[in-house]
């Protein structure tokens, strides 16, 4: 069974709009990651927050685990805690007035993770894993870097151990050295067979390193979806050729692991 599927996704954002979506039809697996390409006003997030049910089609259906995804009630609280999404602007997903350990104790409340005498444990414990210090607990949005800003909601959206979890141009704000660090992160901490690891970004390069499989998306629909390898050694749609050929895509330079443990105070 497959985890996530849409058929027939249509959107539209007001009647004489033109379509967003124009009739998707996409069968997502467990253990996938899956890179959402395409230029600006394609229709990648709207995708996305329709697949996660943060916002609903004007036609078709999204299923999740086989049933329609729910819009209230028990079942959709629990699938709340299942589909996560990372957003594209970290600053603008932190309430300012709100320190880091607060942001997580929010997430731990609403979903039960731990006790009142266990939430710093637990802060603490994914603060860590995206090599963040126990002192950034303590403080606010402000004082953090714009590559710590991004650890902090990637550690955030990981809090509820996702079964699904799309992150959105995470890499956009960031220069070129903490692109990089932020990459190797998502590659290390996203991306598991348990999980179905789903990134939004019109760079391929950043495709290319973290995903198997390519969703190329224009003017709301889906114009190539394959395997990276294929996509990129034989592109057949010719936008996606347009794509290629207007980058440069070098290999690595230096070890992704390398530069997570090298660049962890940078961010």
């Amino acid at each position: 069974m497959s985890l996530l599927e849409a058929r027939n996704l249509s959107k539209q954002f007001g009647r004489q709009a033109p379509y967003a979506l124009k009739n998707i039809n996409l069968t997502l697996n467990k253990g996938e990651a899956v890179a959402i390409v395409g230029e600006s006003g394609s229709g990648k997030t709207t995708l996305a927050r329709i697949l996660l049910g943060l916002d609903t089609p004007s036609e078709g259906t999204v299923l999740f685990k086989g049933l329609p995804i729910a819009t209230s009630g028990r079942r959709w609280r629990a699938q709340r805690r299942e589909l996560q999404m990372i957003p594209q602007h970290a600053s603008g997903a932190l309430d300012p007035r709100m320190t880091v350990r607060g942001h997580f104790s929010e997430v731990i409340k609403a979903h039960h993770l731990a006790t009142g005498s266990e939430h710093d444990e637990v802060t603490m414990e994914r603060l860590r894993e995206v090599n963040l210090r126990d002192e950034h607990a303590r403080m606010y949005p402000r004082r953090l870097s714009g590559g710590q800003q991004q650890r902090v909601v990637i550690a955030r959206g990981l809090l509820v151990e996702p079964t699904v979890l799309i992150s959105d141009e995470p890499t956009s704000a960031l220069d070129p050295l903490t692109q990089e660090q932020v990459i190797a992160l998502l590659a290390t901490r996203c991306v598991n067979e348990e999980r179905l690891f789903g990134i939004i970004t019109h760079d391929l390069r950043v495709a290319r390193k973290i995903c198997d499989r390519i969703l190329v998306m224009r003017r709301g629909e889906i114009v190539e979806d394959g395997p990276a390898h294929t996509v990129f050694d034989s592109p057949q749609h010719p936008y996606t050729q347009e794509l290629l050929e207007a980058i440069t895509i070098h290999p690595a330079k230096r070890d992704d692991s390398a530069l997570m443990a090298s660049g962890t105070d940078l961010l």
